[in-house]
């Protein structure tokens, strides 16, 4: 199973915030035994955001989005992922009334403007998000005769989480119970410089490749 992960937001790619998000989810998907074959982040701009989708898509099975499913009008990635996979976006009146149960008990009023965080691509699989207001989703998209899974969420990290507990886990352990995991081996080292370690190491795998030949 193939993997990558596309952030989308101009605060990344301007650098006014690190990018936490790709390192999470790829740690979260190492858990799993899977490597992430290409993390892609790209500014609030609809055709760069076309472009990594067709690109992301020709390489992996599995592609998670983060970023731009807030209130503000720079927050259109639900629309873009509707134009990309030919879907209508279909106004979901559980998200509406999620949205205004949490804006009132923080004492928050609310505005016509968030309804647009209760839209989605027809056929999606809304998922809670029970520490923010923007609910990500889920959408199985076929390109060619390749079955595409995309998460979309959203982008503070704290709701990443929320929505990965609470979702997405249990999905990945049901699929890849039968995937070839990778298991990746490290050592911490001390005290010497990196071409000595390089040159130790590549000595040990070389009498390993020996005793265990591909």
């Amino acid at each position: 199973m193939k993997v990558s992960i596309l952030s989308i937001g101009t605060e990344l790619t301007t650098g006014q915030i690190i990018n936490r998000n790709s390192a999470w989810i790829a740690a979260k998907l190492k858990q799993q035994g899977l490597d992430s074959t290409v993390h892609v982040t790209v500014p609030d701009e609809t055709e760069v955001i076309l472009k990594s989708l067709h690109y992301c898509a020709e390489l992996t099975d599995v592609l998670f989005i983060t970023g731009g499913l807030g209130p503000t009008s720079d927050d259109f990635t639900r629309d873009v992922i509707a134009e990309w996979t030919g879907k209508k976006l279909i106004f979901d009146e559980t998200s509406w009334v999620y949205i205004q149960e949490i804006l009132k008990n923080r004492g928050v009023g609310v505005k016509a403007i968030q309804k647009q965080q209760c839209y989605f691509p027809e056929g999606s699989t809304i998922l809670k998000n029970n520490k923010g207001t923007a609910n990500a989703f889920s959408l199985d998209h076929k390109i060619q005769t390749k079955n595409l899974k995309i998460f979309v969420l959203p982008g503070p990290p704290a709701e990443i989480e929320a929505i990965w507990n609470d979702h997405i886990n249990d999905w990945l352990e049901k699929s890849t119970i039968y995937v070839d995991k990778t298991t990746t081996y490290s050592w911490d080292t001390l005290g010497l410089p990196e071409s000595d370690v390089a040159t130790l190491t590549e000595s040990a795998l070389t009498e390993l490749k020996k005793d265990f030949p591909i």
